[in-house]
């Protein structure tokens, strides 16, 4: 039992390597660029390591993004349910998403992931089944959100998700090539706002003005 328990203990740990050095290696060269051989070669690791491990270089390539949205999934939900309003909660939120796109190799890292997966039927299949997984825990801290702070959704919050994943990638990828460098955190923090405040109201107001609310 200790045996098998080392073993598997030794292909997670091989595992992590690979997909450190593809990480690397996609973030440098790009997809296309990278090569197999060469992200086996950086992990210390042979190039049967790598087909040991995954299936090709599409599903190291799920590999990395997957480590990576976990990551950045943990970190949205911490920061975001650890305030105390929820306006304050959806500017932590937005931080988060922003914070990603530091560096902006990411983004044009996604959207070859997104381009490719526009021409290729098997890889969209594959990038379907991810959003999904994406998309349900995202749901979660938007459905959490709002029975936190008492609120009604105006529209799914799957749709909130979905949309607030829409807005974050469209302006990662203008930042990452140039076209939105005069959009500040602060700005995209109140578009963000905007937009998920927008799509809630308190739960059991039937759209009328209060009397705090009146002109």
């Amino acid at each position: 039992m200790a045996e098998v328990a080392t073993r598997a203990q030794r292909q997670a740990h091989t595992r992590a390597r690979l997909v450190r050095a593809a990480r690397d290696a996609f973030l440098e060269h790009g997809y296309d660029a990278a090569s197999l051989a060469a992200i086996a070669a950086a992990s210390g690791c042979t190039t049967g390591a790598v087909y040991a491990n995954f299936t090709g270089k599409d599903d190291l390539f799920f590999a990395v993004l997957d480590a990576r949205a976990q990551a950045s999934r943990g970190e949205q939900v911490t920061a975001t349910l650890a305030e105390a309003s929820l306006e304050d909660a959806i500017r932590a939120a937005a931080r988060v998403l922003l914070a990603d796109d530091d560096d902006p190799r990411w983004a044009r890292l996604v959207a070859t992931y997104w381009a490719r997966a526009a021409h290729d039927d098997v890889f969209r299949a594959a990038v379907a089944r991810r959003s999904e997984a994406i998309l349900g825990g995202l749901t979660a801290l938007v459905e959490e959100l709002a029975r936190r702070h008492g609120m009604q959704l105006l529209v799914p919050a799957r749709e909130i998700a979905r949309g607030g994943g829409a807005l974050t990638r469209g302006v990662r990828l203008e930042r990452a090539i140039g076209l939105a460098d005069d959009l500040t955190a602060e700005m995209f923090e109140e578009m963000f706002l905007a937009y998920v405040r927008g799509l809630m109201r308190p739960s059991g107001h039937d759209g009328r003005p209060r009397p705090e609310e009146s002109p």
